[in-house]
Parts: structure tokens; C-alpha cells; sequence
């Protein structure tokens, strides 16, 4: 799910976001965030319209940064404890959206079909395989 989320967040790293603040997740400066702030126009659905707001991103240095951060973000905020340990793509990607990270009614489905589409979940097998030795 983490690189499907890069994927659809960062437009394939073609984003300002990602490619100007390198932030891959398009992870919002609240929740306690102390770092750089970037303020940039972002697309969000409200009962059930979309609408274009300016609101406040994280902005790191580096990509790495971005993915440690987003992996700190997961952990640590307790909306986000329901994904902890689930090994379904598509039961985590459903859980994901229903928490809140997005607000598009179809995150969880375009996840899904970035998933699926660039077998991504093949990462999850070796992963899991590596951690079981």
C-alpha cells in the first residue's frame, strides 16, 4: 500500500509536492508536525463535492525523510492502529479510507487497481517471507 500511496499521491513524483517539498504522501502539516510547512492548493471532498483549498503540507528534505515520516505517521496516530498488522491490501486499503486519510470516495479502489495494475503486492509476499525467517 505505501508505494500505491507514493504512486496516486506524488503523481508518479511529478507532483510540486513531492518533487519541489518531497513529501510522497501528501501528509498535512497538523497532528503536532513541528517541521517545514508548504502551503499549496489541494483538492478535497466536502459531502460529497469537490472543492480546491489551500491548506498546509509537510515539506522534507529528502524522499527518505517523506517515507519514514509516513511510516511514524501510520504508527503513531491511533486512527490508523486498525492497519497495524493486516496483510490484505485490500482490507488494509478499505481500512485507510475509512480512517480518514483521504477524503476521494474512491482512494481505497484506485489503491486497489495501482496495486493490482504493478503487482505491487508482490513486495508484501517478500517482505512477509523475510520476516517469518
Amino acid at each position: 500500500m505505501t508505494l500505491a500511496q507514493a504512486i496516486i499521491e506524488s503523481g508518479w513524483g511529478q507532483s510540486t509536492l513531492s518533487s519541489r517539498y518531497h513529501n510522497l504522501f501528501g501528509i498535512k502539516a497538523s497532528h503536532g508536525w513541528t517541521g517545514k510547512v508548504a502551503n499549496m492548493p489541494t483538492g478535497e471532498y466536502f459531502n460529497g463535492k469537490y472543492v480546491v483549498i489551500n491548506d498546509g503540507f509537510r515539506a522534507y528534505d529528502n524522499n527518505d525523510q517523506s517515507v519514514k515520516d509516513h511510516a511514524l505517521f501510520l504508527v503513531q496516530n491511533s486512527r490508523y492502529s486498525n492497519l497495524l498488522w493486516d496483510k490484505n491490501y485490500t482490507s488494509v486499503t478499505r481500512k485507510i479510507q475509512q480512517d480518514g486519510y483521504a477524503t476521494a470516495p474512491t482512494y481505497a479502489t484506485t489503491l486497489q487497481n495501482t496495486i493490482r495494475s504493478y503487482a505491487l503486492d508482490d513486495y508484501d509476499r517478500i517482505a512477509f517471507a523475510i520476516k517469518s525467517n
